[in-house]
């Protein structure tokens, strides 16, 4: 309330009875000429979605305007007046994301989703190994560097999982010695050290079980090592030596199903780096393996630097170099349900529209297909970088190309992640040298209707 005192009659409560605003001096008016106030006498941010009525701004507009909505029938716009008109349609596009906190160009990194950011840490850079990174949150649209105190040793090629509470990351190459813990809330960091009989070695295949971290790749002895971390206690668990546990083999690849860990090719690690054409998977449950083998002649089994994801119940392997030749690459793939995981054999996906030949891309599974983006194509011993994909639809069993426009430099060793809506990609090397340079793909289609005022 105001009062008022013109120093003869007292002090006297002034009408309205109303409330301040925020701003010193302010206070509700009676009435407002119309038009008096303008955009430029507004503060940023003054006039919000939530501060107007439902309605207000459609209600305002004048006649012949137009506005969209996601309702064939909308109520709020017909009663007022509009009328539908007709419809339009996005398309699956891509967009750059902010550069401002972005983490610094590198290669070897890893890329974990959280629900909420994208943690991107470690990593190779230029001329060294990193321990920086940072966190993309799209609802904002920005860039939070993380803490380095008391972070990992610098690292590539490392092992990193999301726990629903935080980053755990194991392990790596130049050379990596124990790990850590993050937290994105508090935005620290807490070791875990070196563990007795589980190595810091190079761990291809990393995922979250629901209550362990499993990590798999190649250790000393030139042997497949998997191990499982208990965050709650801290305590490791070596899987089991199973004459069914992968055969000795570097670069293989593989995807958590929400059961077991599946993993599959790879090479050998005789010195001449064959590519192999089998797997296994591992039940944490039952501590256990099973084997993973092929009866395809086309294409090609054997698969090395190639992809592996998990998606509608079945398993989907995908490109690679199918011989120790540099120039041998392929645009074939082939999937197996879980349910018939222990039943030899494999099913060749399409080709219609298939990518084309390459190596060192990704791929991740959006809920309803999986996109294969970037890597190195070959031509004999010649490569170039690529900036290009497409989209596998198991119901379907093809494939749909995804656009290039706005898709960034050409690039291999690149992280991709599916956040829910979008897949980002960041970082890895382009035909001048290492990137960050991230971009975001949305895949939607989506309709909305048009809607006209008289």
């Amino acid at each position: 309330r105001v009062w008022f005192s013109d120093g003869v009659n007292g002090f006297q409560q002034l009408t309205p009875d109303q409330p301040l605003g925020a701003a010193p001096y302010s206070m509700l008016a009676r009435t407002v000429t119309a038009g008096a106030i303008t955009a430029a006498a507004l503060a940023p941010g003054s006039v919000t979605v939530t501060a107007l009525a439902p309605g207000a701004v459609a209600a305002a507009l004048p006649s012949q305007a137009m506005l969209l909505s996601a309702s064939e029938n909308d109520p709020a716009l017909t009663s007022l007046g509009y009328v539908h008109v007709g419809q339009t349609q996005t398309t699956p596009s891509w967009r750059a994301l902010p550069v401002a906190g972005v983490p610094s160009p590198r290669a070897g990194h890893t890329a974990v989703w959280t629900g909420a950011e994208l943690i991107i840490w470690g990593g190779y850079s230029s001329s060294a190994v990193v321990n920086t990174g940072a966190r993309y949150n799209p609802a904002n649209n920005t860039w939070t560097p993380m803490s380095t105190n008391n972070a990992p040793s610098a690292r590539e090629n490392h092992a990193a999982v999301w726990t629903g509470t935080e980053m755990i990351v194991w392990g790596g190459s130049f050379p990596a010695v124990g790990g850590g813990r993050y937290n994105p809330t508090t935005d620290t960091w807490s070791a875990i050290p070196p563990t007795g009989g589980i190595p810091d070695s190079l761990f291809e295949v990393a995922a979250w079980t629901g209550s362990r971290m499993i990590v798999c790749g190649l250790g000393s002895g030139a042997q497949v090592h998997c191990a499982l971390y208990n965050p709650n206690d801290g305590t490791w668990t070596v899987a089991a030596n199973s004459p069914n546990k992968p055969s000795p083999r570097d670069a293989m690849k593989g995807a958590w199903t929400g059961t077991v860990l599946a993993v599959y090719g790879g090479t050998t690690t005789d010195g001449n780096y064959t590519p192999l054409g089998d797997g296994a998977y591992y039940n944490p449950a039952t501590d256990t393996w099973g084997t993973l083998t092929h009866n395809l002649v086309s294409p090609g089994n054997a698969r090395d630097r190639h992809t592996v994801t998990f998606g509608a119940g079945r398993l989907l392997i995908w490109g690679g170099k199918t011989t120790a030749s540099s120039s041998t690459v392929t645009d074939g793939g082939f999937r197996k349900a879980e349910s018939d995981f222990a039943v030899p054999g494999f099913t060749a996906t399409g080709t219609a529209n298939a990518p084309a030949a390459r190596s060192d891309h990704t791929a991740v599974w959006t809920g309803t297909q999986c996109l294969v983006w970037g890597g190195l194509i070959w031509t004999g011993a010649s490569t170039a970088h690529t900036a290009t994909g497409a989209g596998f639809s198991f119901g379907t069993d093809a494939w749909t190309t995804i656009p290039t426009e706005n898709s960034g430099t050409p690039r291999f060793r690149h992280t991709a992640t599916w956040t829910g809506t979008e897949m980002v990609i960041f970082g890895g090397v382009g035909p001048s040298g290492y990137l960050s340079e991230p971009r975001a793909y949305n895949p939607s289609t989506r309709t909305f209707h048009i809607y006209q005022r008289p």
